[in-house]
Parts: C-alpha cells; sequence; structure tokens
C-alpha cells in the first residue's frame, strides 16, 4: 500500500459518529477489562465509562459518558484506538516518537516514563521536526517501510516545558495533569524509516543494537504489540518471527542518557549529534 494511501485510510477509519455502544462483542460481554479485539472489530472502555466501538470500513462510534472529559476521549481516539485501528487496517502500530532527520524517520521507542516525547519535543526545536508522538504508524512502501506523520499532539509533565522551551498548551484534561506542547516543528509526509533509538537511563552512551536486544525492541510488551497479535492472529513464534524480520532490516541503536532536570541540555546535545551521525 502507498504510504499516502495509507494515510488516507487511517483518517478515513477514525471517523467519528456519537451513538449507542453495546458493553459486549458478538455476545462476549466486555466486563472488567479495557478493550476487546476480533477480526475487523474493537471494543474499547475510555475511563471510567465510556464506550467505543469499531468495524473496519465503518468508523468509531463513541458513546459518551458524563464522567470522561472530551479531551481524554480524542487523546485515546488518537492514540491507544488509533493503535489498534492501524493493526486492524492492516498496518504496523509500533510505540514510539518519530523525528525527520535528513528526509528519514527515526522512531525513539523505549517504556513508558523513558523520556521519549521530552526528547522528540526537544529534537524537533533543535532542527527535527516531530513526525509522530508516542505512536508511529508503519507501512510498507514501494521502497521499505515508511513512517506515517500522525497529528496526536505531544503531552509533557509542567516542568518539562521549563526544560525544553516548548510552548505550553492546555491541560490535557481536568484529571491529567499534563499539558499541551504546541507549535512545534513538524513533519507533513510520510519518510522512510531511517533506524530506531531505544532509550534507556544510564551514563551518556550512544551504541549499535543488534540480537536478542534489537529483537525485543520490536516485541516488547506493549499494547501496540498486543493489539498487532490479536489482528494478525500470530502466536508467539509469529511475533518472534516479525520482530526478527525488522530487527534484522533496520537500523538501531540503544541511547542511554542520565535523568534529571540538570541533565537536559548536555543529554539534548549528545542525543542530537548522535542520531546526526548515525543517519549519514
Amino acid at each position: 500500500m502507498h504510504s499516502k494511501d495509507a494515510l488516507a485510510l487511517l483518517e478515513h477509519e477514525l471517523q467519528r459518529t456519537t451513538g449507542r455502544v453495546e458493553a459486549a462483542l458478538d455476545g462476549e460481554a466486555l466486563g472488567q477489562r479495557t478493550y476487546m479485539l476480533k477480526p475487523g472489530e474493537l471494543l474499547f472502555r475510555i475511563p471510567p465509562d465510556t464506550l467505543v466501538h469499531y468495524r473496519l470500513g465503518s468508523g468509531l462510534t463513541v458513546d459518551p459518558s458524563k464522567g470522561t472529559h472530551p479531551a481524554e476521549i480524542d487523546l485515546f481516539c488518537e492514540g491507544s484506538i488509533a493503535a489498534a485501528v492501524a493493526a486492524l487496517a492492516g498496518l504496523y502500530p509500533f510505540h514510539g516518537s518519530a523525528v525527520a532527520v535528513d528526509g528519514r524517520a527515526v522512531i525513539l521507542t523505549g517504556p513508558s516514563g523513558a523520556g521519549k516525547t521530552t526528547l522528540a519535543t526537544g529534537l524537533a526545536l533543535a532542527g527535527m521536526p516531530l513526525l509522530a508522538d508516542d505512536l508511529s504508524v508503519i507501512v510498507e512502501g514501494e521502497s521499505g517501510p515508511e513512517v506515517l506523520p500522525w497529528r496526536k499532539k505531544p503531552k509533557l509533565w509542567p516542568d518539562a516545558f521549563a526544560m525544553t522551551g516548548a510552548a505550553k498548551g492546555e491541560q490535557v484534561s481536568p484529571e491529567y495533569a499534563k499539558f499541551f506542547a504546541e507549535g512545534l516543528p513538524r513533519a507533513d509526509r510520510p519518510l522512510p524509516l531511517g533506524g530506531v533509538v531505544l532509550l534507556e537511563e544510564g551514563g551518556r552512551s550512544f551504541r549499535p543494537l543488534g540480537g536478542a536486544a534489537a529483537i525485543a525492541a520490536w516485541s516488547a510488551d506493549h499494547y501496540c504489540s498486543e493489539f498487532l497479535a490479536l489482528a494478525r492472529r500470530w502466536d508467539r513464534a509469529a511475533v518472534f518471527a516479525d520482530a526478527a524480520a525488522r530487527a534484522r532490516s533496520v537500523p538501531a541503536w540503544r541511547l542511554w542518557l542520565p535523568h534529571g532536570a540538570g541533565e537536559y541540555t548536555a543529554n539534548l546535545d549528545f542525543a542530537r549529534h548522535a542520531i546526526e551521525r548515525a543517519m549519514r
């Protein structure tokens, strides 16, 4: 699928209408689960009790509750739900923030709290425009994998705005103390995937990532991996085979950075130069 067609498909599949949604899929109750995903169909609960139903080709039906702030609905529909829809639509959702480097996409990945969005924000302000935050959707283009630009706004804790110099927008919701980062330079077209950078805490270092560690980066225990496995009916062997194939074909590096507000400027400078050198 051409990357522009893939982006149009994803935008189409995420169109929303408001309506009644039953808390069951094919007669099976959602119960206390957050979501149920079956071939071509998704049922998702946004806390505390907003229900979203998706059927391939029919878009999203949202049954909002008074307990869910509208901004939270937007956030989930452009994040976790978008990842599930991408998987069901034949695309490849990946947990990471992507920046543009000399016409290629570099995905910053790592566990929640690793600093992906903060680093991506700083890199965007330092000349590497933001392509996607937290959710990078990959499509197989004519010459290899490409990353789609995704509209989800970056959200940061208050102290990160002082560190990065990003413009502070509205609070995500009254229940969520993060704020949206506004006005960041953004890439607006699909870009070839140049590599993946795994963020970890430690002394500043940047080294190639290969073997089992690279495979683990592609198959990390995250909702994107869960959605892919369910949508494609993969067992563990298939998940491993996919991760191994991607680890062989996409360059990857491990980036260690110390945590702390006082480390930010040095971290950003180190990361920017390391990624620039890797992309040459």
